[in-house]
């Protein structure tokens, strides 16, 4: 086991006030698997997930409000092709329309000038995701996750969704990543770099 896979498991183990078995931590190879362990330390089996369902809905009240849709908008619609990040006004409509925290998805940077290194910086620096290609139900869950202290009592997690979004937010700052790089498939160690 890693520095970081025993600090990422102990930082779990402290959100969800629960004590992993080494056994079950062994199995686990997915952000999906996680959740589904802790779900099942928690005794959590309700998959009704209110939370996703609420936060969804706000985010379709904004878009209509905007107009940027006049019917529902369905989950794996490509949000950021009809919700442009990169146009400050309309972004800071949105988000104060939903009265919450909206995590950016990273659409690239100016690359740095004539210098010998840029191609190794934009290698370094690049998103493991394509924004163009992340859908509202990606957009809804990032929500959650980045305004999970005020939506989530950790003591009294409701359904697996809950428990998802708690994983997710103690992985993004235990390894410093960002939101939109989490996938329910995505492997700690292929994927994350977590052995």
């Amino acid at each position: 086991m890693s520095l970081d896979s025993a600090h990422l498991v102990y930082d779990l183990e402290t959100y969800f006030q629960v004590q992993f078995q080494q056994a079950d931590l062994e199995r686990v190879k997915t952000i999906q698997e996680m959740a589904d362990l802790a779900a099942l330390t928690l005794g959590i089996t309700n998959r009704e997930a209110p939370l996703r369902a609420r936060i969804g809905e706000q985010v379709q009240q904004a878009l209509r409000s905007m107009g940027l849709s006049t019917v529902e908008v369905p989950g794996d619609d490509r949000i950021f092709l009809r919700l442009d990040p990169e146009d400050p006004m309309r972004w800071e409509e949105f988000c104060a329309g939903l009265g919450l925290v909206v995590p950016k998805p990273h659409l690239g940077r100016e690359k740095p000038k004539r210098s010998l290194f840029a191609p190794i910086v934009d290698y370094i620096w690049r998103a493991s995701y394509d924004p163009h290609r992340l859908t509202l139900d990606q957009l809804v869950t990032a929500i959650c996750v980045a305004n999970h202290k005020e939506l989530i009592d950790p003591r009294r997690l409701s359904d697996a969704f809950e428990v998802y979004v708690g994983v997710v937010a103690v992985t993004i700052t235990c390894l410093g990543l960002d939101v939109y790089e989490i996938e329910p498939h995505k492997s700690f160690a292929n994927d994350l770099g977590v052995d």
